[in-house]
């Protein structure tokens, strides 16, 4: 009977070790680096663990786990604009969706004087000499995000006043400018805020640093731009592309302006679309393939394109 248990013993190891070399020789080539991070993590002298995560030339530890954990939480929204979006809008009188149009799979913006797009006759942009049609995604307050689009003006575009084609700025923020902008008037610029150390003052000082302009961007071509920003009261970052080439790129900065008394910064937007300064006739811009990726900051680390 002795015996009878020992060979009994004998054979359930024999097979248990069989069954664990099986797993770990079995085809891994479909596991996400994040899987093969955490059980290498788990099981550190396992062989195969071992050999795949250097094929793959992955480093599995904490930091590892931290970047792989904020790659894995990236959320991405597109559009070709061949039908309307999903949009969030932010206008209460719903400006966007009088001046929106889609031709050939391309959204048509078309701007009229009078599309005040938020507030009322006491407050709001009639008051304060603005016009708007645009379209927003919201983004949390602790993620940084990369935008891009493309867009030209019509053939008869004109701008006699301050005109913005694409902003990100902070919700239940004080009025300062928004963190990023670009422009198409003046033939086009580019533009990030630098919010100083006054964390605690309504009246917070604030400075633009803004690029020469780009001479193009109301030619009626065509244009690509890359917007990439971070909120941080420390280590903020923000570039713009146009067609390939850097107009401006700050790091290292506060990008983070002041709350509005009794509010708190618990998202932004990242819009596209007409914000202008009051002007006597109609603007047109055509918008195409919008493309926003955000992920969470973690202890302010970059996390590798």
């Amino acid at each position: 009977m002795v015996k009878l248990n020992f060979y009994i013993s004998l054979v359930c190891l024999l097979t248990a070790s069989i069954m664990a070399t099986h797993a770990l020789s079995q085809d891994m080539s479909g596991w996400s680096d994040k899987t093969v991070c955490r059980l290498l993590l788990s099981k550190p002298d396992a062989p195969a663990y071992i050999e795949e995560s250097t094929t793959r030339g992955l480093k599995c530890d904490d930091d590892q786990e931290k970047v792989t954990k904020q790659a894995s939480s990236r959320t991405k929204f597109y559009t070709s604009f061949d039908k309307a979006p999903d949009y969030f809008v932010p206008h209460r009188n719903n400006t966007t969706s009088k001046a929106a149009s889609f031709e050939d799979g391309v959204l048509k913006l078309t701007i009229v004087p009078g599309m005040y797009g938020a507030g009322g006759k006491k407050h709001g942009d009639k008051a304060g000499g603005k016009e708007r049609a645009e379209l927003a995604r919201k983004i949390p307050f602790s993620h940084k995000v990369k935008m891009s689009f493309r867009f030209r003006v019509a053939d008869d575009f004109q701008a006699t006043a301050r005109t913005l084609i694409a902003q990100i700025k902070l919700d239940h923020s004080s009025p300062l400018s928004p963190s990023v902008s670009v422009y198409a008037d003046r033939r086009g610029s580019v533009k990030c805020m630098d919010y100083t150390k006054y964390s605690y003052s309504e009246k917070r000082p604030s400075k633009s640093i803004k690029s020469g302009f780009y001479p193009y961007l109301s030619d009626g071509d065509w244009h690509e731009v890359v917007i990439r920003f971070t909120p941080s009261h420390t280590n903020g970052y923000c570039s713009v592309d146009v067609d390939g080439v850097n107009q401006i790129e700050v790091e290292g900065y506060d990008s983070i302006p002041t709350p509005t008394p009794g509010k708190s910064l618990d998202m932004y937007l990242a819009r596209i679309g007409i914000y202008r300064d009051a002007q006597p006739f109609p603007q047109t811009v055509y918008f195409d393939d919008w493309n926003i990726e955000t992920f969470p900051v973690i202890e302010e680390k970059e996390i590798p394109n």
